[in-house]
């Protein structure tokens, strides 16, 4: 949900921000807008919400779309959420929550690129000067 604020911003401005919040995520948790959009998008694939995206771009639109509105965009199936399945929302939360935290996610992303720079560098016959390092 992030990234779709920070491009939804992108594409927006103040006018995303006023109507949806500055950020997804407070902390480490979802704002409740971003829940209720988290919710309304579970159905719509990677593929589907860019191309959510470039429609907007080319709408021309000075205002960003509702969740229906974005939803139509996306061109996603008319599979929608029951809104009164509160085991639906609940379960929402649970992936949510199990998601890794921020904090997580960086300390593994550091660790991969360091796995990957060893290989290079065990690859490579360079001086020590030369080799990739991640501090």
């Amino acid at each position: 949900m992030a990234r779709l604020w920070t491009r939804m911003t992108a594409i927006y401005g103040h006018k995303w921000s006023s109507s949806f919040g500055d950020a997804a995520i407070i902390g480490e948790s979802l704002t409740e807008t971003a829940k209720v959009w988290a919710m309304g998008l579970i159905n719509v694939s990677p593929q589907e919400l860019s191309e959510g995206l470039n429609a907007c771009m080319r709408s021309g639109e000075s205002w960003p779309p509702t969740l229906p509105e974005f939803i139509k965009l996306c061109g996603a199936s008319d599979e929608i959420p029951n809104w009164n399945d509160d085991d639906g929302y609940l379960s929402l939360g649970r992936k949510i929550k199990s998601l890794p935290s921020v904090g997580e996610t960086m300390t593994r992303y550091k660790n991969r690129l360091k796995q990957e720079c060893l290989s290079i560098n065990r690859k490579r016959e360079h001086p020590k000067s030369e080799l990739l390092r991640i501090d």
